[in-house]
């Protein structure tokens, strides 16, 4: 008997649909930092900016990055 790994179709796709979301947002950061870089900001300054945006678009939606809870933190207002 040949031993196989088997894996759930449910988590192969929800894998693909987070690798798909993740390589989106990664096509929008650099084309961000491509920007910034083009209309002569530091590179450093740039970078950092960058740094900060991906974090706060990996956060969950209704988590505020600041820890607060106010409809300005959770973008609502």
């Amino acid at each position: 008997m040949v031993d196989t790994d088997t894996y759930e179709l449910g988590s192969i796709s929800q894998h693909d649909q987070v690798v798909t979301e993740l390589s989106r947002r990664a096509r929008e950061i650099a084309g961000f930092y491509k920007s910034m870089i083009e209309g002569e900001l530091p590179e450093r300054l740039a970078g950092r900016i960058v740094v900060e945006w991906a974090r706060a678009s990996l956060q969950s939606a209704g988590e505020a990055p600041c820890g607060c809870d106010c409809e300005v933190c959770r973008g609502e207002g």
